[in-house]
């Protein structure tokens, strides 16, 4: 069997800090994981491993079954493609409009102009409310409407991974479903996998396959979301 995601003894550390250690797991297309930690530092880092944005420090990284070699800018880059990340960090490009930031991500990760990806942009749009606010730039816009411009530019690349963190920051309850949208297109659309690092119940309730548990760096243990549920129910 190809997996989509591989960590083979994954480590991390700065300096004498250890925050991942023999980390050990596989994802398969269309999976859809909730990854759980005390700490957020371990699941970041973990987050930012596996969408290749930082190098471990130990151990290998493989993507439908290709090692990530971070020597070969080029074979890289490819693998970058497939991927698609988004945390309440994620920022837009202030001398763009709303309507070319989104439009960027497509042009980018899959080589096509403006007029070429038009058919997919429309409906993302009509998605995400965002037809009142395209010609605005980033700075006019309040941070809710931020948070579905950052979603419609993943909902518009081709992932094979998609990876959130916290994503439950991103928009207030009347908003959620924006969320749940771009969760569904994908997995429909691509038979996307999933990581997502999240304390949100709703979220877990609606979405989750199965559950990661990182604890003290290692990863402790894969459940059922049933009973991590019960578990963890005055916590959550």
């Amino acid at each position: 069997m190809k997996y989509l995601l591989e960590c083979k003894g994954i480590g991390y550390k700065i300096g004498k800090d250890v925050f991942l250690e023999d980390i050990n797991f596989t994802l398969s297309p269309g999976q859809r994981v909730v990854l759980f930690s005390e700490s957020y530092q371990a699941a970041s880092f973990l987050l930012q491993i596996c969408s290749t944005l930082i190098r471990p420090t130990k151990g290998i990284l493989l993507i439908e079954g290709d090692e990530v070699n971070y020597e070969d800018r080029e074979e890289s880059f490819n693998i970058k493609r497939r991927l698609a990340f988004v945390d309440n960090k994620s920022t837009l490009i202030q001398n763009l409009s709303v309507l070319e930031n989104i439009a960027l991500a497509s042009i980018y990760h899959e080589n096509k102009s403006l007029e070429e990806i038009q058919i997919q942009l429309d409906p993302i749009i009509e998605i995400f409310s965002l037809k009142e606010v395209l010609h605005l730039r980033p700075a006019d816009v309040d941070p809710a409407t931020k948070g579905r411009v950052l979603y419609a530019i993943e909902a518009v690349k081709e992932p094979v991974l998609v990876i959130f963190d916290r994503p439950e920051n991103d928009f207030n309850e009347n908003d959620r479903y924006y969320l749940f949208n771009i969760l569904h297109k994908l997995k429909e659309d691509r038979n996307c996998g999933f990581i997502i690092y999240t304390r949100s119940r709703s979220l877990i309730e609606k979405w989750a396959d199965a559950i990661i548990i990182l604890k003290n760096g290692l990863i402790t243990q894969q459940v059922d979301k049933d009973s991590f549920l019960l578990s963890r129910k005055q916590m959550l």
